[in-house]
């Protein structure tokens, strides 16, 4: 669940998803030269398009939420940007999460993993 009122924050450029919290803070404070002491929500994509990791900071500490795509991949809204960085709305990080392609507004097919046990 997104909170209303908090900005949300897109970087441009895959990231290696190896990176952790302090790794994350760097991109934020360097190259989006933002305060990630703030509220925002700040989403990063990996560089194979089907991991995706969202940074908050809340109180005294840093949230890192973390969502792998088993088939498909997310549709990074490539031709959005015109800087390094971007802002969305609540509602388009909701529909970017829930599987919608943003550049040509289609959603994913649902996947059921199947495992032997």
């Amino acid at each position: 669940m997104i909170l209303p009122d908090v900005d949300i924050y897109l970087y441009r450029y895959p990231v290696d998803m190896r990176k952790q919290i302090n790794g994350l803070i760097g991109i934020v404070s360097g190259e989006m030269q933002l305060d990630p002491t703030s509220s925002a929500l700040f989403v990063f994509i990996g560089r194979s398009g089907d991991k995706l990791k969202i940074l908050q900071y809340e109180t005294n500490g840093f949230w890192l939420w973390y969502r792998v795509l088993q088939k498909q991949k997310f549709k990074w809204p490539k031709l959005w940007f015109a800087d390094d960085t971007l802002t969305l709305s609540r509602d388009t990080l909701q529909f970017l999460l829930d599987g919608c392609d943003l550049n040509g507004l289609k959603t994913f097919t649902s996947y059921t993993p199947k495992y032997a046990c």
